[in-house]
Parts: C-alpha cells; sequence; structure tokens
C-alpha cells in the first residue's frame, strides 16, 4: 500500500536524519570526549539500520500504526520546539552550553544521589515486559471497538482505509504483542531522542533540561544521554525478535540484564564498594568486585523468570565480562545486544 510505504518512509527519514545530526556532534566533539564519539557512532547506525528495517520490511509497521508514530513524533517535536522558543526568546535565555550542573558531581563523579537518579530510569524496562505481556492486547481490543468498530465511515475518512491489520479474531496473539511492543519501543525513543538533541546543542534548550543537569556524565558531554543508549538498543533487540532473529522472551531477559544488573553494579558499588579494580579499556574509571557481584547476581536473579537458571547463567557472563572490561563505549548499548546474543547461542545450537 502506497499510504503505509509513505508513512514508514517519514519514520526512517527522521530515524536517518537523527543519526547524521548526532554524527556530526560526535566527530566535532570527538577529541575531548572518546567514549561519548565510541557511544554515538554506534546509535546512529543502529539507527540506520532500523529505518532500513521499517522501509524494506513489509508489515513491519502495519498502516495506519505507522501513521500514529507519525502524529506522534509531529506532537513530541511541537512541544519541544515550543519549549525551545519559549525559553530561547520570551527570557532571552543562551542557556548553559557546559551541559552540567557542578553541584551534581564530586571530583568528576556524579554524587551518589544523582547515581540512583540516573539508575531509577532503568525501571522504565518493567513497563515492557507489561507492554508485551498484558498491555498489548487490551489496546489493540481497545483500539479496535472503541476506534475502528465504532465508527468505521470516521476510520475511513481519516485514514482512508476500510482494514484494519491487527484484528482480534484472525490475528495471533503473538504478533499483537510484538509489533505493539515494537511500537511502544520507538516512541519510547523518540520521546526521549528529540529534546535530547536540544540537549546536546543546549542544555537549557531541552525539555528535561531539569533532569539532564543531574544524570549526566562528564564522558556524556555532547553525546546522546544514557537513556537513549538503553531504549535504543532494547528497541534495536526486540526489532531482532520481531524479525525472527530472537526469541522475544530471551530479548526481554537481555533488557533485565541491562536495566537491573547494569544498576545494581553501579549502586552497590558506589554504596559499598571497598575492594576497586582498574577496568582493562579506562585506567581512569575504578570499580569494585562488590558492585560486580551485585550485579552477577540481580541479573541472574531477574533473568530466571525469564530463560531459566543455566541460560541465565551464560547472560550473566557476558554482563560481567563487559563490565570488567569497561570499553569506552556505553554498557547500555553493549549489555542488551551482545547478553541477548550470548543467551540465544544455545537456542540456535538445538535447531
Amino acid at each position: 500500500m502506497i499510504l503505509s510505504f509513505f508513512h514508514n518512509l517519514i519514520i526512517a527519514c527522521v530515524l536517518i536524519f537523527l543519526s547524521i545530526y548526532l554524527l556530526a556532534f560526535s566527530f566535532k566533539y570527538k577529541k575531548v570526549n572518546k567514549y561519548g564519539f565510541n557511544s554515538t557512532i554506534l546509535v546512529a547506525v543502529i539507527l540506520v539500520i532500523i529505518a532500513f528495517c521499517i522501509v524494506f520490511i513489509e508489515d513491519l509497521l502495519p498502516y495506519p500504526l505507522n501513521g500514529v508514530i507519525n502524529i506522534w513524533i509531529g506532537i513530541v517535536f511541537g512541544i519541544q520546539a515550543g519549549y525551545y522558543l519559549f525559553i530561547r526568546y520570551k527570557y532571552k535565555e543562551e542557556g548553559n552550553k557546559v551541559n552540567i550542573d557542578e553541584t551534581t558531581y564530586n571530583g568528576g563523579e556524579l554524587k551518589l544521589q544523582s547515581e540512583f537518579l540516573r539508575k531509577s530510569f532503568h525501571t522504565v524496562i518493567l513497563l515492557v515486559v507489561f507492554c508485551y505481556f498484558f498491555l498489548a492486547l487490551m489496546i489493540n481490543e481497545f483500539v479496535y471497538n472503541a476506534i475502528y468498530l465504532a465508527d468505521p465511515e470516521l476510520y475511513l475518512a481519516i485514514w482512508k482505509t476500510s482494514e484494519y491489520p491487527l484484528l482480534p479474531a484472525t490475528t495471533g496473539d503473538l504478533q499483537v504483542k510484538m509489533i505493539w511492543t515494537l511500537m511502544f519501543f520507538i516512541a519510547a525513543f523518540l520521546f526521549l531522542i528529540i529534546p535530547d538533541i536540544f540537549r546536546i546543542y543546549n542544555r537549557k534548550y531541552s525539555l528535561f533540561s531539569g533532569v539532564y543537569k543531574r544524570v549526566i556524565r562528564m564522558k556524556e558531554l555532547y553525546a546522546v544521554g544514557p537513556q537513549i543508549y538503553l531504549t535504543l538498543a532494547c528497541a534495536f533487540v526486540f526489532l531482532l525478535a520481531v524479525l525472527g532473529f530472537f526469541s522475544p522472551i530471551v530479548a526481554i531477559a537481555g533488557m533485565m540484564i541491562a536495566a537491573f544488573g547494569d544498576a545494581a553494579a553501579a549502586l552497590i558499588g558506589r554504596k559499598y564498594g571497598k575492594h576497586k579494580f582498574d577496568t582493562v579499556f579506562q585506567k581512569d574509571e575504578k570499580k569494585s568486585y562488590e558492585g560486580l557481584l551485585a550485579g552477577f547476581i540481580v541479573s541472574w536473579v531477574v533473568e530466571i523468570i525469564f530463560v531459566g537458571p543455566i541460560i541465565a547463567i551464560i547472560g550473566d557472563l557476558i554482563f560481567s565480562i563487559i563490565d570488567y572490561l569497561n570499553p569506552k563505549i556505553a554498557d547500555n548499548v553493549l549489555n542488551p545486544i551482545l547478553c541477548t546474543f550470548a543467551m540465544m547461542i544455545p537456542f540456535w545450537l538445538v535447531i
């Protein structure tokens, strides 16, 4: 359908534009922020891959659900642009191009209370679990009954089609859950990335400036924030699950590692870590064995709910290796992708 391709093309163009914008900033500040440069390059590559999948894989985002995403893009951008104009012109606010609030740091590191706030955002992954197992089917049933069946003529007038892509009577529950959860990821990512590109340019112009100044680490200056890394990596993992490369349950388990294992390692390490060690790739950043152990245990506990104790150990080992090596690239990107890949290996071997 031409309308479906058109809407998918718009979404893809937005994602590619974002990747180009982020690449421009990452190269500009490459010398002063190697960590941010590496991480942003990977984000840009993932964005391009997702964009091509949306355009060229039929019914990945069926019409008119892709049209809803485009409306969402317009709403988020409109609110953010309005906030920018409000700050820029009404108050003549030039902003703070340093992108930080010095009171939230202690010796170059975030203070512990700011670290708690930062890691609290990881709990948003629980919404994904809720969406996949419960909310997706409810939303689809509601939309079908309250919008499609309630007034078919209005539906036709708005969307120029009399068809609904996910009919409850004929569509499998798994397909409904996969598509609506993928939509949730894309919508969440767009909600976060659009204000974040304003933050990269000038923190004061971002809709979430009050939060960013408290949770952005020094090495994340002039690069996308941690919420972008985690959301996009999880969206990419779930996209691969939709395409059949991963089991959706294993993908969710990989996300749980990234969300809760990483948070536990950071917070326990900062609060109770006594036995420090130098990480392999970032010698100036010390971590603790207490934090490493806490991350392993918490990851294993949340994973066994989805994949059982044996498969969970595989994901935990990859998570711990990444944490110990501490490469100059965001672990919020690496953990969901690499841990899910590792946990899928036994399934691929059996097949």
